[in-house]
């Protein structure tokens, strides 16, 4: 496992089989001639999605809001999607092809405490991921 590298020229895979390379954010590679021979060569960047989301008046983080991200692409293809931890977090890993726009919203209704107001999320998602702060407002 190397950190920071960068690295360019041509991948060959000379057998039958897929070859996957995983590369962290902090690395860069490019190929000339991504793929060549029998077998399939596939590049493969993990980004980190995460969203942390506060209430507004207090700036204490909400346990189990709800969260969903899709790609803008298409509007179907989840991002990230499920509850928020007791610091009020979210997170995914996912393939980094190219800079996407997500959209979505948070919200957290409970029946026995506090509810708080849906907000609309939209965030880009680059090479270095994504990290976003929602506040929601008490309703």
């Amino acid at each position: 496992s190397y950190a920071n590298v960068k690295a360019a020229g041509a991948v060959h895979n000379p057998s039958l089989y897929n070859i996957e390379i995983q590369i962290d954010a902090n690395c860069e590679l490019t190929a000339d001639d991504p793929g060549t021979g029998p077998g399939q060569v596939n590049i493969l960047r993990a980004v980190t999605v995460l969203v942390t989301v506060l209430d507004d008046s207090t700036g204490l983080p909400i346990e189990d809001a709800s969260v969903y991200l899709v790609d803008t692409a298409d509007y179907t293809t989840p991002v990230l999607s499920g509850r928020t931890d007791i610091d009020g977090k979210i997170s995914a890993a996912m393939n980094y092809d190219a800079t996407i726009l997500a959209e979505g919203s948070a919200r957290q209704m409970d029946l026995a405490g506090i509810d708080y107001e849906q907000k609309d999320i939209s965030t880009l998602i680059t090479a270095a991921g994504a990290s976003v702060v929602v506040r929601l407002s008490r309703t």
